[in-house]
């Protein structure tokens, strides 16, 4: 047992720096990163509800694709579904609290566009 020990507290210690990196967006797999520059154009033309094809198929291909659904989330937002906006602003920060802190006010703007005013009040607040 005291032989495995070192071994035991390299392997905790390597594992709480994997999970202290966080998202990167370097990582983003090609296929994932092409669909999201597809669906970034087409929202850049306006076509919010068509962009949600593209994007939805990159975090098919990548679901820990933070940027995306941070994407998914304003889609929506931009079509006053506010309750899948929140939903996919909810998935991105379970992936990542500190990348998308800046988020925090988008989030919070389309839970009061669902009438949820105590958690739009809570999440800028946090």
């Amino acid at each position: 047992m005291t032989r495995s020990l070192p071994i035991l507290v390299a392997l905790a210690v390597h594992a709480c720096l994997a999970a202290a990196q966080g998202y990167d967006p370097a990582r983003v797999g090609k296929k994932a990163a092409n669909l999201y520059r597809q669906a970034m154009g087409m929202a850049e033309q306006g076509d919010f509800k068509g962009a949600l094809t593209p994007i939805g198929q990159a975090l098919t291909a990548d679901p820990g694709f933070v940027d995306a659904w941070l994407s998914k989330a304003g889609l929506h937002g931009e079509l006053k579904q506010y309750a899948e906006s929140v939903k996919s602003y909810e998935k991105a920060f379970a992936l990542d609290k500190a990348y998308t802190r800046e988020y925090r006010l988008p989030y919070a703007i389309n839970l009061a566009g669902g009438g949820d005013f105590d958690g739009a009040l809570k999440a800028v607040e946090e």
